[in-house]
């Protein structure tokens, strides 16, 4: 096999990689991803190498639909970890001020200033 099948085959590999990727953003199943970016990484890793052979131009451009192609899921692929990810931290954002809201109560006392009372008030020790 010359240098141009090696790349071209393992550039499919990592594409068909990243649609299995994008098929588990797109269903919201995380579970799997980790075990995913290992095999995506040593795939990137065996593409890496297997480019520093390609010397000449006609063999560049043999493979450069399929390296666009690659670059195209790549990027959809980045922005949907991206949306995830600020999803996720808006998602616990979210769960942390609806915990600080249930945490505490707000009134007006008669001043019209705001008061707070909490779901764990201290005793006041008043001696008589």
């Amino acid at each position: 096999m010359n240098a141009v099948e090696q790349c071209s085959e393992q550039i499919k590999n990592l594409i068909a990689l990243l649609e299995t990727e994008t098929a588990m953003l797109r269903k919201g199943d995380l579970s799997g991803l980790q075990e995913h970016s290992t095999r995506k990484l040593e795939a990137i890793q065996q593409l890496e190498r297997s480019l520093r052979a390609v010397a000449s131009d006609e063999e560049k451009a043999a493979i450069g639909p399929l390296l666009i192609r690659l670059d195209k899921i790549s990027n959809e692929n980045g922005v949907l970890l991206k949306s995830m990810f600020n999803g996720s931290r808006a998602a616990q954002a979210k769960l942390e001020s609806l915990q600080q809201q249930e945490m505490s109560v707000g009134v007006y006392g008669r001043n019209g200033q705001t008061v707070c009372l909490e779901e764990n008030p201290r005793l006041s020790g008043k001696t008589v």
